[in-house]
C-alpha cells in the first residue's frame, strides 16, 4: 500500500529525507548497513524497538538538515522505492525522528503539509545523483519551475538536456551550468573537501533603471 508525502525542494540539501510517524511502515524499506561502501567511517546506530523505518540496527547514520530549523538532526540511511510523477526508481533517504515540539522539529518552519525535503546538491546521496546512477545517466539535472503556482507541476529532469531521452526539450529549455566550489560550504563539512552545494559562475550583475 503506497503512501503520499509532500516534500520541499532544497537546492542545498544533501539527501532526501522524510519524517516518519507511528502509522508509517514500508515493505520495501531496506536499511543501509554500516559495512557498505556508501556508509562513511562513522559509528553505527541501533534501536531497541521492533523493526520498522526509523528503528533498525547496524544502520549507517546520516545528517538531516533543514536550514530553516534551529538544529541539525540525526537520522539513518535507508533504501526504498519512490514514485515521482511517472518515475519509479530507487533512492537513498533518511528517517527516524522521535516526537519533537514544533520549534525543535526537523520540519520547523516548513509548510504544515510537508513531511521532508528533497535535496538537490551534487552529493552522492542527493536524489538526482541516485536517479542518474540507477538509470545509468550522466549526473546532470534540470529543475523547471512553473511561472505561477497554478500552472502545472515542477519538473525534475535527470540526464543531459539535448540527449536521450530529452533531446526534444533542448530548444525549449534555457540552461545555466553549475561549477564546483573548492571550498566546502555545508553546515557540516570536512576541510579540504569541495562543496556539494550548487554554484553558478556570476561574472557581472546589471542593474536595470529604477522606476519611481
Amino acid at each position: 500500500m503506497s503512501q503520499i508525502f509532500n516534500l520541499a525542494i532544497d537546492l542545498a540539501g544533501e539527501n532526501l529525507w522524510y519524517d516518519y510517524d507511528t502509522h508509517y511502515n514500508s515493505a520495501s524499506y531496506i536499511p543501509i548497513e554500516c559495512s557498505l561502501k556508501i556508509c562513511l567511517d562513522v559509528a553505527c546506530i541501533g534501536c531497541n524497538g521492533p523493526f520498522k523505518p526509523g528503528c533498525t540496527n547496524n544502520t549507517c547514520p546520516a545528517n538531516t538538515i533543514n536550514t530553516l530549523a534551529n538544529f541539525i538532526f540525526g537520522g539513518r540511511l535507508g533504501q526504498n522505492f519512490i514514485f515521482i510523477y511517472g518515475l519509479l526508481s530507487s533512492c537513498i533517504h533518511t528517517d527516524g525522528f522521535p516526537s519533537f515540539t514544533e520549534n525543535d522539529s526537523p520540519l520547523n518552519r516548513l509548510q504544515k503539509i510537508t513531511k521532508g525535503i528533497i535535496g538537490l546538491t551534487i552529493s552522492n546521496l542527493s536524489l538526482p545523483t541516485q536517479l542518474a546512477l540507477k538509470n545509468k545517466l550522466p549526473p546532470n539535472f534540470s529543475l523547471c519551475l512553473p511561472s505561477l503556482n497554478k500552472q502545472g507541476f515542477t519538473n525534475l529532469l535527470v540526464g543531459s538536456i539535448g540527449k536521450v531521452p530529452f533531446q526534444e526539450l533542448y530548444k525549449f529549455v534555457q540552461t545555466t551550468p553549475l561549477i564546483v566550489n573548492p571550498i566546502s560550504t555545508g553546515a557540516i563539512y570536512v576541510q579540504g573537501v569541495p562543496s556539494i552545494d550548487c554554484f553558478i559562475n556570476v561574472k557581472a550583475i546589471k542593474q536595470e533603471s529604477q522606476r519611481s
